[in-house]
């Protein structure tokens, strides 16, 4: 059986691997959302279709 320290550093090690991922996926999506931006204001500037 796991030790009290154990289960509660593998409670640790389970939550920042989900806020990791939480994280990545956040950043992921802004960037896009951000290029989106850009070209869309880039398009409307320029008057390219």
């Amino acid at each position: 059986m796991l030790t009290k320290q154990a289960m509660d550093t593998n409670k640790v090690k389970s939550y920042l691997k989900k806020l990791g991922w939480v994280g990545f996926f956040f950043f992921l999506i802004k960037g896009l959302v951000w290029i989106f931006i850009f070209l869309f204001v880039k398009n409307k500037i320029t008057g390219d279709a």
